[in-house]
């Protein structure tokens, strides 16, 4: 093959940049199932690789995730035996299948360290510019609310004002929810503060910019866990500057932007009405509960309110989980768990019949417990274990001229599936070019620790 081809490199820079535009207003509906963007992109991708490879001309390359990528597909489909809506669990079932050929394609495409490096400039300006329409969402809500002006926000228009109690909204970027606009600011966040720490010149002043930039989306975002694992990962990452000669993020610097968050944001709590209200109801230590208590019934709004839904939400997991210990439900099959649970099995099939939009499980571990069993949430520790071991063998090796984004992008991709215990988005197709640009750029390392 010839590697001075620069096509391949563009393909995978396409779809990088396409899985930022998740939102349903970039889809179309075939047959009752969300198609995408990048799905589109996908299909047109894997026709051209297709026929290059019919003429000789491309040569397929196994990934050192596609073993235990091909279990967690197998044991999804051996779910659907169980699955009380076999509709959903297939449409799920064959989304999940296009999202791990999405992850093989992009891992095909990225060969050389150009082409890595190309698509990694790309995610960096595609994600720069998703924090930064994040911004302007919330300055024009804002403006709206105070000025009474008509600026465009979004395709959702002001989105979660009484779930956080914002006068003027959550930034969502172009996501389907707010939640994955602050993953995504925090990834990219700590994304620029790595670089920042591991480059010098020109391009350090400009990832300090970006980080600075991401903080701000990922703080207007209000998404907690978010919050939660930026702080805590930071305090981590010094650790790693004694491991790595590249990365020169020490205890100081750490310290001080842990110590100015949290400052600035005491600051702005006490100093701002608006800001103290969204506090207060964020962070209330109990939530007021309506007439009733039960599960089943009259209380069953103060069980769903903006606080303790995930909680509520993983109960019910536990509890039905016994149902079918070993494979689970099915995949997507929480939404008739959930209203089962809540409502009975007639309504439940009711709710089904009638169209009714299904829940999503809050948490990637209980949605995959739920769906898939023990030994689903085995396969996938599997799967997320050899990805740690493959980072710590590469990046613990010789050097490589990709080592400081290989590192922000599996530091990145670490942070993601933490906030994912509480925002799930394991059928995002971000989450699996993400995963494909990890795994690539790890690749271009030295033979040291090589399968």
């Amino acid at each position: 093959m010839n590697t001075s081809r620069k096509w391949p490199g563009l393909l995978a820079g396409l779809l990088v940049a396409a899985v930022f535009f998740e939102g349903a207003v970039f889809s179309f509906y075939v047959m009752g199932m969300r198609v995408r963007s990048v799905q589109v992109l996908e299909i047109v991708c894997f026709c051209l690789l297709g026929v290059l490879w019919l003429r000789g001309k491309w040569r397929w390359q196994r990934s050192p995730l596609d073993p235990w990528l091909l279990a967690f597909l197998a044991i999804n489909l051996a779910a659907i035996t169980n699955s009380s809506w076999r509709a959903r669990s297939l449409k799920i079932f064959l989304l999940l299948v296009s999202l791990v050929l999405l992850f093989w394609l992009v891992y095909q495409l990225l060969r050389t360290a150009r082409e890595i490096w190309f698509a990694f400039c790309v995610f960096l300006a595609a994600g720069t510019l998703q924090v930064l329409f994040g911004l302007y969402q919330v300055l024009a809500g804002a403006l709206n609310h105070y000025r009474g002006w008509r600026l465009p926000i979004g395709h959702m228009g002001l989105v979660h004002r009484e779930y956080i109690n914002s006068v003027w909204g959550r930034p969502y970027g172009t996501q389907v929810e707010p939640d994955f606009y602050g993953a995504i600011c925090m990834i990219f966040a700590l994304v620029f503060i790595i670089l920042a720490f591991s480059k010098n010149g020109t391009a350090c002043k400009w990832f300090r910019v970006g980080a600075l930039c991401s903080w701000l989306g990922l703080y207007f975002s209000f998404v907690r866990a978010s919050w939660s694992v930026f702080l805590i990962l930071l305090l981590i990452l010094p650790f790693f500057s004694k491991k790595l000669p590249f990365f020169r993020f020490t205890w100081k610097p750490a310290v001080l932007i842990v110590v100015s968050v949290v400052g600035i944001h005491l600051l702005a709590i006490n100093l701002i009405p608006s800001f103290k209200d969204i506090h207060q109801f964020r962070f209330a230590t109990s939530a007021p509960l309506s007439a009733g208590g039960s599960n089943r019934g009259p209380g069953l709004n103060s069980q769903l309110n903006s606080r303790n839904v995930r909680l509520f939400a993983m109960r019910i997991s536990l509890r039905t989980w016994s149902e079918h210990p070993l494979i689970g439900h099915g995949p997507g099959s929480f939404a008739y768990v959930f209203w089962r649970y809540v409502y009975g099995d007639a309504i439940a099939r009711k709710r089904i019949a009638e169209g009714y939009l299904p829940w999503t499980h809050p948490s990637i571990f209980f949605s995959i417990l739920g769906d898939t069993g023990l030994l689903g949430v085995f396969i996938f520790l599997a799967l997320a274990a050899k990805f740690i071991f493959l980072c710590r063998a590469k990046l613990a090796g010789p050097s490589s001229p990709l080592a400081a984004p290989a590192f922000a992008l599996a530091i990145g991709l670490v942070a993601l599936f933490l906030t994912y215990l509480l925002t799930n988005g394991l059928w995002l197709p971000m989450t699996w070019v993400f995963l494909a640009l990890a795994v690539a750029s790890l690749r271009q390392f030295p033979a040291a620790g090589e399968e």
